[in-house]
């Protein structure tokens, strides 16, 4: 009897551990998951490499907004190289958010950030889209198929 009692205390406490990490498992937006909003951002600087090289773009990064707003897990989606992408990564670690919701308590969120880098030159914005689109398909088919968004 005592070791029946036993066995269903570590069960239930494995339930309740195991739900605890459920609870802090990011979560996509939607169905009652509300987005985080940013708070404060840091634009990151050109690297001397790109600016001679006259790179430019729009970078797209997959975060983790946590519990408290801040950025955790960050994915280059979306390349650009030149160090650019390191410049990205370092700004958005100090970007802070209102973390995103659900049922009016924060939780932890996927999120999807967009930097772009211009020296003022202009630029073909289609062929840029296309890029993006492209780099994003090719995350998500090595991700196995799912979807960033």
């Amino acid at each position: 009897m005592n070791l029946l009692r036993i066995t269903v205390w570590i069960a239930a406490l494995a339930a309740l551990g195991l739900a605890q990490r459920d609870a802090d498992k990011p979560l996509y937006v939607g169905g009652g998951v509300k987005p985080p909003q940013v708070k404060y951002k840091v634009e990151p600087s050109f690297t001397d490499e790109a600016r001679r090289a006259h790179v430019q773009g729009t970078l797209a990064l997959s975060i983790v907004v946590d519990k408290t707003g801040t950025t955790k897990d960050i994915f280059v989606v979306n390349p650009l190289g030149f160090g650019l992408d390191e410049r990205a990564i370092a700004a958005v670690e100090q970007w802070r958010f209102e973390p995103g919701t659900k049922n009016g308590q924060p939780v932890a969120v996927y999120a999807d950030v967009e930097v772009t880098f211009s020296l003022g030159m202009s630029y073909d914005k289609k062929a840029e889209e296309r890029r993006m689109d492209y780099n994003r398909a090719v995350t998500t088919l090595a991700r196995g198929g799912m979807t960033i968004r």
